[in-house]
């Protein structure tokens, strides 16, 4: 077996002690961006028509002589057979630099190493010692099992350089990696191979979480998106319904007019049947007191009265129809705008007969004639003539006063403000003239008297709440249930 001692560095400038042509292989050690301080390269490889396999005690980050950084130092020992026991081998290098280099040729300075010479020239003595060092520790320690021949199972061309623990360097590993690779590189700060097996599957299930972390994200913000654009359709819905309750109550307040009007036409109809028969009357006794007038002095006003007879026949019916016209005229006009709100709607009673009017008689003071038992007028109406309205008896409950009636909401802040869905609210009377009975639509009663009401909104739209007293509506509020957001 041939081995070889070769020194190579940076002491002032690249140096080189060794075969002159492994001298461009070693200079490829000159990286000064090195990380790692201390090291083992083992490599095979040919230089000129041989292969050898070079153990590299390598040291990086070296300052030469004169303060310059970034250099390294190189003790490498050529084999031409291969040693598979590599842990040994680098034990006994280890042992070899610290006997004969460390504090010789190189010492520590600060955290690095600094050389102590400008060529390897000037320790020729130590390079020789540190030659037979190596060759008598090869010699005693180890035997021919521990080296083999580098024949064509080795690959000679570098294709990357793993990197290895002393503690996993055993020699099956050791042999099987520079066959494949030609080269390895061992240190004591290296991963061990657990160490690195339990940093794949730990990047690897860190891989799977972030991936399926990224398709949860991804869903999320799918199902957000649809959720707005729902939402979006929703609030549209929700606008368009409003729109239209809104449409709606315009048309029950347009229907409500109507009914009024329709109401009034009828109050109309009846007072007008209750005072034709009296003007009917009337105009008969007109007609009559005149025709007796006119037999008594038929001979003597018979030339003078003709023309005063032709004129009356002829414009009796015509002023009969006139005041009618003029009376209903002051009822669709006068009574019915003035006193809608103050007793029309008294003459709207369940059964017509049990309205009593006041009626005053005819004064005995005036012209007309007095009448016979089956010829007296019919009593009509009293009319106020200041307020215009006409006094009729009623129930005792449209003599109340609903103005000051108020229905309060607790916890609600009012101004036309929307009922929140779900919510409980409490509702009491006051300033109520009476005791009355409360009336709700689309709200859920959980308790009720007759001072105090609790509701729940438990339906989205419009609601309403009343309180009646006898029947009749004291005071209503109608409001608007939505939903939070």
């Amino acid at each position: 077996m041939q081995a070889e001692l070769i020194f190579s560095g940076v002491p002032k400038g690249e140096d080189y002690l060794g075969p002159n042509e492994d001298k461009i292989y070693f200079s490829t050690f000159y990286n000064g961006s090195k990380s790692e301080n201390n090291r083992f390269l083992v490599e095979v490889r040919r230089s000129g028509d041989k292969a050898y396999c070079y153990y590299n005690y390598l040291l990086s980050n070296t300052i030469d002589s004169e303060n310059r950084s970034g250099g390294y130092f190189c003790m490498s020992l050529r084999l031409d057979m291969f040693c598979m026991d590599v842990v040994n081998m680098y034990r006994f290098m280890d042992l070899t630099y610290n006997k004969y280099i460390n504090n010789n040729l190189l010492a520590h300075s600060s955290n690095s190493l600094r050389y102590q010479i400008m060529t390897f020239e000037q320790k020729q003595s130590e390079y020789q010692l540190c030659q037979n060092c190596l060759l008598e520790l090869i010699q005693k320690f180890m035997s021919g099992r521990d080296f083999v021949p580098i024949d064509n199972s080795f690959n000679l061309t570098k294709s990357g350089v793993p990197e290895y623990n002393f503690c996993d360097c055993t020699k099956d590993i050791f042999l099987a990696i520079i066959k494949k690779y030609a080269a390895i590189s061992c240190s004591s700060v290296a991963l061990l191979q657990r160490e690195i097996s339990a940093q794949q599957k730990f990047d690897s299930r860190l891989a799977s979480a972030i991936k399926a972390k990224d398709n949860e994200i991804s869903n999320t913000g799918i199902t957000l998106q649809n959720l707005k654009n729902q939402n979006t359709q929703l609030q549209t819905d929700a606008s368009q319904l409003r729109d239209e309750i809104e449409k709606l109550k315009k048309d029950i307040k347009q229907k409500d007019v109507e009914i009024k009007q329709y109401s009034l036409r009828q109050n109309v109809s009846q007072i007008i049947s209750q005072i034709k028969d009296p003007i009917n009357k009337l105009a008969s006794f007109t007609e009559q007191s005149f025709q007796e007038n006119k037999q008594k002095d038929w001979k003597e006003k018979e030339k003078q009265d003709s023309l005063a007879e032709k004129i009356v026949r002829i414009f009796l019916p015509i002023l009969n129809f006139l005041v009618l016209l003029g009376i209903v005229a002051y009822l669709f006009f006068g009574f019915g705008t003035k006193s809608i709100n103050n007793g029309i709607s008294s003459l709207q009673t369940d059964n017509p007969k049990n309205v009593e009017t006041q009626v005053n008689p005819l004064s005995k003071t005036e012209a007309d004639p007095i009448l016979t038992k089956d010829e007296q007028p019919i009593a009509t109406p009293n009319v106020d003539k200041k307020n215009e309205q006409i006094t009729v008896n009623s129930e005792p409950n449209n003599l109340m006063d609903y103005s000051k009636v108020k229905i309060d909401i607790i916890a609600y802040s009012g101004g036309g403000a929307p009922l929140k869905y779900g919510k409980t609210y409490t509702v009491k009377i006051f300033d109520a003239p009476a005791a009355g009975e409360w009336k709700v639509e689309h709200l859920k009663i959980e308790r009720e008297n007759p001072q105090e009401l609790v509701v729940v909104a438990n339906e989205l739209g419009s609601v309403s709440i009343s309180y009646e007293i006898g029947g009749q509506v004291a005071k209503k509020r109608d409001l608007i249930v939505e939903s939070f957001e």
